[in-house]
């Protein structure tokens, strides 16, 4: 087999476009219809050319998590599109980029100051006051269970004090605790450090992270510049700006909290059909 779009070898997904140098165009059934006609008569011969190129459609689900955890971030902060006009004069939606959004700690309500006092229920910090003969675990400690993936999820317990004991010695019975989750220490967002006391866990900064969408695309793929080519099944029209695609994607993220997007890369795609008009041999 060789192939004639690309030099990088044949891999899962990639596009048959020609047969013996005979060139396949209808799409759809068609196609396929048109490619199994031309794999049949030329069954016997040899060698059997096959030429491919690489696809330009790439489907892309996007789902909330299912473990319980809230993510972060939706689409309307988080995916940035553009408008561009492609070679042949259509008006396209492109992904411009994307923005970080606030973690899992800054997003449940954690401020910098709060005390960290249980980590997976376990004392750390302040929370140590509880047990009078209890274990005193320390900064080093939470930094190794963070980072310790046998304990994921991770589920963070944080007390606040009371308005007239915030500046002065920390108590647990008049504090506000409240808890957050996390599947990873990266979306958490925050850093900890230690209190007036040596023995005191606090927040000392809060960070902005990549979000949830951003995270779950490729890496090994370029995806800035890519077109919108439909969301959820439908078609985006060519008068479809920016501002609606997120809007249809806010929609879409909040009723269903499930996105199947198709991105298309309009350059592959162009370069294909200039492949196969240049050959004029085209199969209906």
């Amino acid at each position: 087999m060789s192939n004639v779009a690309d030099n990088d070898g044949v891999a899962v997904g990639d596009i048959l476009i020609s047969v013996n140098d005979e060139y396949i165009v209808a799409d759809r059934s068609r196609g396929i219809s048109s490619a199994l006609s031309l794999l049949e008569a030329s069954a016997s011969m040899r060698p059997l050319k096959l030429g491919f190129s690489k696809p330009y459609l790439e489907l892309v689900v996007f789902k909330n998590s299912t473990s319980g955890i809230t993510d972060v971030g939706d689409p309307s902060e988080e995916i940035v599109f553009g408008a561009t006009v492609t070679s042949t004069g259509a008006s396209r939606v492109v992904l411009k980029g994307f923005n970080d959004v606030s973690g899992l700690a800054e997003a449940g309500g954690v401020t910098l100051g709060d005390y960290l006092v249980f980590v997976n229920g376990i004392p750390v910090g302040a929370g140590c006051q509880f047990y009078e003969n209890g274990p005193s675990t320390n900064l080093d400690d939470v930094t190794q269970m963070c980072n310790d993936q046998n304990l994921f999820p991770l589920a963070l317990t944080f007390a606040r004090p009371s308005q007239h004991s915030r500046w002065g010695s920390f108590k647990m019975e008049t504090a506000t605790t409240f808890c957050i989750t996390a599947n990873t220490i990266e979306e958490l967002g925050c850093e900890f450090g230690e209190g007036k006391g040596s023995d005191d866990i606090v927040v000392t900064s809060l960070f902005a992270v990549k979000g949830h969408f951003q995270k779950m695309l490729d890496s090994s793929k370029d995806w800035l510049g890519m077109a919108v080519e439909s969301i959820d099944g439908q078609i985006v029209p060519t008068f479809a700006t920016p501002k609606m695609i997120t809007s249809a994607l806010r929609r879409s993220w909040k009723t269903n909290e499930k996105i199947e997007i198709m991105f298309c890369n309009d350059t592959q795609r162009d370069r294909l059909k200039g492949l196969v008009d240049e050959n004029k041999k085209v199969i209906e």
